[in-house]
């Protein structure tokens, strides 16, 4: 799991950014993160937020299917309006 620390419903997006990794240290790191690991590296910020706001230039999402280019985009999680199907 990418974020094994993640709970799908307790209205929270877990956020996770994996700083430059030297090359070098990829192949470790690709093994850590299939392990579940990820939230042990040094180069990993994990935070927790209710509403997401983030600006690029050139940034694509998926919505409902379609690929749209954006500058930004602000995502909120609104409690009970989505349904995951998990193992």
């Amino acid at each position: 799991a990418m974020c094994p620390e993640a709970v799908t419903d307790d209205g929270y997006f877990d956020i996770v950014i994996v700083k430059k990794i030297r090359k070098l240290m990829m192949p470790v790191r690709l093994v850590q993160l299939l392990q579940g690991k990820v939230l042990q590296f040094k180069e990993t910020v994990h935070c927790r937020a209710k509403k997401i706001y983030m600006k690029s230039p050139n940034m694509r999402a998926n919505v409902d299917g379609e690929i749209i280019s954006m500058m930004d985009a602000t995502v909120q999680l609104i409690p009970g309006n989505i349904l995951i199907h998990r193992p």
